[in-house]
């Protein structure tokens, strides 16, 4: 095995929960939007929101965040109907949900 494939490996225990982004409740919705996120690690996180042309509109979430599942009510009654796009960045994993506002 050459170098770039790895010698030596650490196994690294995450207390069985796993990275996910979900949207639940009511979407589309005219008002509240609610997400719920999971990490297993530690990890510098940001979850936004994005319009359809990739403006950032909103943040949800950024910063160290805790191993656990956790659960967001983001207002969206000051955005225009129309698609939106959640994104969830932790480390290495990229995720992202849509959430669709109306009137």
């Amino acid at each position: 095995m050459d170098s770039l494939c790895g010698n030596t490996y650490r196994q690294v225990l995450s207390g069985g929960a796993a990275y996910q982004l979900r949207s639940y409740a009511s979407n589309p919705t005219d008002q509240i939007a609610f997400i719920e996120y999971s990490l297993p690690y530690t990890s510098k996180t940001s979850i936004k929101l994005f319009n359809s042309f990739g403006a950032d509109v909103s943040t949800i979430t950024e910063g160290i965040i805790e191993p656990g599942t956790y659960q967001s009510a983001v207002s969206v009654s000051d955005l225009s109907p129309g698609v939106y796009y959640c994104v969830m960045q932790s480390g290495l994993f990229h995720t992202m949900q849509t959430i669709v506002v109306t009137r």
